[in-house]
């Protein structure tokens, strides 16, 4: 079978995406960082490694790190029962978000030793999922299957090959929402919701959406029984509680709609650039910003079509991204990494809606993040190309 035949099939399409993650993971796992796989984690120097897994030879960066080392000891401890709370930041926050840590774990029946390659394997799998349902669904619309590799460019799945953030999971199930809305298939459906949630609360959105779209449609008992989908991560919610203190979101406080995405814009311009390099990144970082706005617009157009499930789910998670702009921190919109995840499943939707629309315009706010998140990840590869030089 020819190169070209083979593209044409979406479980292809799937399998070229996983392996080109696993190949730009090892690349600078063993050009860049000395062959330590748990350099993927990003952990900092900032916050103790859980003891139990001084072992592993965590690689630490000297920083505070990012999200993604919480969830690496999370998958060692899924059921807080190793003393590793003072490890983490929000440990109630953290422990919501428990879908891939629990199936790495769940993968190697939690022995230790294995749960790191299983953590990687699960988010294999997510890129696999998120590259066959995009090609699905841009199949249903008369495109090429080959196409769905543009799940690959998305921001959620750069910010992924950067660092094991869990943000991915809830994008993937985004598009698989796109999908089984459209093939009425309510058990899929029902599954993908439950999980959904459980991998990030804010997976919650998808689920009011569904709920939305079948309650405008007078589905009434469809829609009753998909409620009960909140379940699992309801009973998940309340035993993390019970075992953790509430979280406190430093920074975050009330204030008025796009203030924030405002001030970061004015922090941009008060803290210029020393270099080339940096102005580059300043502009694609305020073209970011645009594109973010122009999501949530484009998302907030959609309300008036709250039958169609797609568009209702963009609709849902713009206003969600305005209720951000106003309760975030500054650094959530200063970091395009920050930008990028939280808008993850907007701009996901808008980019596939668009491409089955024709519609470009649906396309440019996946593409400035992109832009922007694919300049480090160019800065990342150029060290990893000079270490065989």
């Amino acid at each position: 079978m020819t190169l070209s035949r083979l593209l044409l099939k979406p479980a292809a399409v799937a399998l070229l995406a996983a392996a080109a993650a696993l190949a730009w993971w090892a690349l600078v796992v063993y050009a860049v960082r000395g062959g330590n796989w748990t350099a993927l984690f990003l952990t900092g120097s900032a916050g103790p490694v859980p003891r139990a897994l001084v072992s592993e030879n965590v690689y630490v960066f000297p920083h505070t790190g990012y999200d993604s080392q919480f969830y690496h000891y999370l998958a060692h401890d899924p059921f807080l029962r190793r003393d590793f709370q003072a490890s983490f930041d929000a440990p109630a926050l953290r422990w919501r978000r428990i879908l891939v840590p629990l199936c790495a774990w769940l993968l190697v029946a939690g022995q230790d030793r294995w749960i790191d390659r299983a953590f990687i394997a699960v988010m294999l799998a997510l890129f696999y999922l998120g590259a066959w349902w995009m090609a699905r669904y841009l199949e249903q619309f008369g495109l090429p299957a080959w196409w769905g590799l543009a799940y690959l460019l998305l921001p959620t799945s750069l910010i992924t090959l950067d660092r094991l953030v869990v943000d991915l999971p809830l994008v993937t199930f985004s598009i698989g929402f796109l999908i089984y809305t459209r093939e009425e298939a309510p058990f899929k459906l029902y599954l993908l919701l439950a999980a959904a949630i459980l991998a990030r609360e804010t997976g919650l959105l998808l689920l009011v959406a569904w709920l939305l779209s079948l309650v405008a449609q007078r589905r009434i008992r469809a829609a009753l029984f998909h409620a009960t989908a909140a379940l699992p991560a309801a009973a998940w919610f309340l035993y993390v509680a019970s075992q953790t203190a509430p979280t406190v979101m430093l920074g975050w406080a009330w204030r008025f709609p796009f203030q924030q995405p405002w001030a970061a814009v004015q922090w941009f311009f008060t803290h210029p650039p020393a270099n080339a390099i940096d102005r580059f990144a300043m502009v694609l970082d305020l073209l970011a910003i645009a594109g973010s706005a122009l999501a949530i617009f484009l998302g907030l157009s959609l309300l008036r079509r709250p039958r169609v499930p797609g568009e209702s789910a963009a609709a849902v998670f713009a206003l969600f991204a305005v209720l951000l702009t106003s309760i975030s921190d500054l650094a959530t919109f200063t970091d395009i990494f920050g930008q990028g995840r939280i808008l993850g499943p907007l701009t996901a939707l808008l980019a596939c809606l668009g491409a089955g629309r024709r519609n470009r315009l649906f396309l440019v706010p996946a593409a400035t993040h992109s832009l922007r998140i694919g300049l480090t990840l160019g800065g990342l590869g150029m060290a990893a190309a000079k270490s065989f030089w």
